[in-house]
Parts: C-alpha cells; structure tokens; sequence
C-alpha cells in the first residue's frame, strides 16, 4: 500500500492558521477504481467497469492510466479525444474520473502496446544496448533489479524518464498543462495523478550527466510546476525517493510538503528502505487533519502481511481498515487487476464493500471532514 498526501492548491505545513478551501476546488473524497492500460483495450473489461460505476454507491469513481504517447501525436500537437471519452465515461454515471499519468516504464518492453510506451514517438530515440542486451534509450535511464529466473543476476528492470533533463521535462510539462487548460476544474474531474517513479540502483550507472540528485530535482521541479498548473483539481505525485528527498518535501519553510508515502508493498523494486519508511511514518499524526490523506492498494498489497513472499496474505477488511482508521484516509485508490494470490482480488474488494456498513455511502466510509488548513 502506498500512501500519498499531495494537495494541488499550494499547500504548506508552515502556514499557521487555518484557511478557506480555494474556490470552487474539486476534493473527490472516497474510493476509486485503478484502471489499467490494458483493461480500457478491453471491452468486457469496460462494461464491467461501466456496471461498477454506475451500480456501487460507495464507489466514487475511476483512476484511468493514459498514456503520454497516445495524445501527443506529434512535439506539441495533442489530441485529448480518448480523454474526453474517460471523462465522460465517468460523468455520464455521476462519478469522478482522474487521470494516472507515468513517468517510468515498468518493463523493458517499451513497445508492449497494451501498457506502454509513455514517451512520445519522437522522444523514443536509442543509443545502443546494456550488457544484458536489452535497449538504452536517450531520453529514459534503466533500473536494475535482481531476476530469479536468470539465477539471481541482476538485469534491466524497466525505465526512468530522464527527468533531471529540462528539455524533456518542458515537453512533459506542455502536455500536462494540456491536460490543465481543457479539464481542471470540471464538474467530475478529480485531477492528475502521477505513478511512482522506479526505485533502483541505474543498470550500467546514471548517463548523460544524471545523478540521484539530479533526478530528483527534476523529479521535484515537475510536481511543482504541474501543481500550480491545476487551480481546482488535485495533483498527486507517489514518490519512490531518498530520504533527503523526504526531507525537502517536509522541510519547514522552505519545502513544499506536497506528498508523503508509505511503501507497505512487499515487492523490492517499488520500495525505499526502512529508514525512509520510518522517517515518513513519523509524519502521520502531523498530517492528519491538516492535509488529504490518499491511500492506494495495489495488487501486491494483497499478498503478504507479514513481509515475506507469500507469507500470510492480509484480508480485504485488514486493509481497508489500515486506510480508514489507521490512516485516517481521506481518499482510496484500489487496484482493479485480479493478482495472482487468490481469493484476496478486486472481485473480494467489492463484495467487501458491497456488505459493509458503507455499502450506501458515496464516500465509501472515509472521511469528509476538509483539512484545517489548505492554502
């Protein structure tokens, strides 16, 4: 589970008294489906997700992964056809529609046309092979991770945007400010989410003048230049970071305070190390009450409690209830893949909720309560 506090109207843990929510801001309490790219490339996929929607009162609404590469068809020329289409897919059923955009490839098969690419076409450029044979790309730098399959060995990954790059994060930019200028602020549209970046040591080292602080900075100068982009709708960053990082983030008055995130997945890659775990954990009694507080169960949240693979798998209620009270989340956002670990999968999730004592609250039992302070 990664949780995530971001707020999208310039939040800051130094202002002192409380203030009034910006006008007309769009807050999206409650639990949203996590639609993947290859559910919206499946019919029977989206007449399920349809029914949900338009069925499930405690289901607020859907968290669509859309793909860079699909509406920039050209450097600055953008189609926003297929977003219209999830937005309205949303609105249509009174249900709040955001959209998940990545700056990482989990995989090396950029090309896959089911999940990826993320990069436009032109920005898809090569420059030759890692020593595992797989593909070094100019504009992306590759994480290693260990491969069991292979003996052990440690192998590509998947792919960081090279954020610390401003020529590619000003094109990144213009599409999200696309985004901005023909959705912020619509009657059913909760806002811009951004995946985790790819925790990992780079395969073959940092290139063309990267570094881990360089990425982060980068990383960094996105979130908040996307931030102010959005006058009433959210912007979430999930951040797999250092623990200076962290600590800009939290940085009284100087930092920006925008997310914090509690990797409880049990997977190696999408996680920071327990001192960074620990750091973040000491914020939530902070937190609460002063900023939105948004949880995210992802598949393999599913597959172990007690940190070892398969271990003792956690129930459905553990994990809500860890979001709800533990948390006090404002927000869910729930993976709709079905993992491999049965019977803990989305179906499970839904007949949970289905006969909770939330069945018939369009804010899935969260809470409403606004931030004290939001600026």
């Amino acid at each position: 589970m990664n949780i995530i506090s971001p707020y999208s109207h310039g939040l800051r843990l130094a202002v002192a008294a409380p203030s009034v929510v910006a006008a007309g801001a769009i807050l999206s309490q409650g639990i949203h489906a996590k639609i993947e790219s290859w559910q919206l490339n499946s019919p029977s996929e989206m007449t399920a997700i349809g029914t949900e929607l338009s069925s499930k009162t405690w289901l607020r609404g859907a968290m669509w992964h859309i793909r860079w590469y699909d509406y920039e068809l050209s450097p600055g020329v953008f189609n926003k056809t297929k977003m219209e289409e999830l937005y309205s897919f949303c609105a249509s059923r009174g249900k709040m529609c955001t959209f998940l955009l990545s700056y990482r490839e989990f995989g090396v098969d950029v090309f896959n046309a089911i999940e990826s690419p993320t990069l436009p076409g032109d920005l898809l450029t090569t420059s030759g092979t890692y020593s595992d044979g797989t593909t070094k790309y100019t504009n992306m730098w590759a994480f290693q991770g260990v491969s069991a399959v292979d003996g052990g060995i440690f192998i590509t990954k998947g792919y960081n945007h090279n954020l610390f790059d401003p020529t590619l994060r000003n094109r990144m930019l213009a599409f999200i400010q696309y985004i901005a200028d023909n959705f912020d602020g619509r009657e059913f549209f909760a806002g811009l989410m951004f995946s985790e970046s790819a925790a990992g040591i780079p395969f073959g080292g940092y290139v063309g003048g990267n570094s881990s602080t360089l990425h982060f900075a980068g990383l960094l100068d996105l979130i908040v230049r996307a931030k102010a982009m959005f006058k009433r709708s959210q912007v979430i960053p999930d951040i797999n970071s250092t623990t200076s990082f962290i600590n800009d983030f939290f940085a009284v008055p100087g930092g920006h305070a925008l997310t914090y995130r509690l990797p409880w997945s049990t997977s190696d890659i999408f996680t920071v190390s327990t001192g960074n775990v620990a750091l973040v954990q000491s914020k939530v009694p902070d937190l609460k009450g002063k900023i939105f507080i948004m949880a995210q169960i992802q598949a393999h949240d599913f597959n172990s409690l007690d940190g070892s693979y398969p271990g003792t798998p956690p129930t459905v209620d553990y994990l809500y209830l860890r979001c709800k009270v533990t948390l006090g989340a404002t927000h869910i956002y729930v993976q709709r893949n079905t993992p491999s670990v049965a019977p803990f999968n989305w179906d499970a999730f839904v007949s949970y909720m289905d006969g909770s004592p939330y069945a018939s609250d369009p804010y899935g039992g969260l809470t409403q309560t606004l931030p004290d302070i939001i600026v």
